[in-house]
């Protein structure tokens, strides 16, 4: 599951590993950054986690 944190919204988007996730960034307003933590449950009940961010221009 990803979550998009972006002002005081979170939503959740859920996918599947390896497969590309479309996120509709239209409504993006320049200069606040856009959170995107991402985790999967993949190897003897162990969570991963990544995180990666954006500032829309």
């Amino acid at each position: 599951m990803a979550v998009y944190l972006y002002k005081s919204k979170n939503t959740p988007y859920t996918g599947i590993v390896d497969t590309p996730l479309s996120i509709d960034t239209r409504s993006d307003s320049t200069g606040f950054k856009v959170i995107i933590d991402t985790s999967v449950i993949t190897y003897n009940g162990k969570t991963y986690l990544a995180q990666t961010s954006f500032t829309p221009q």
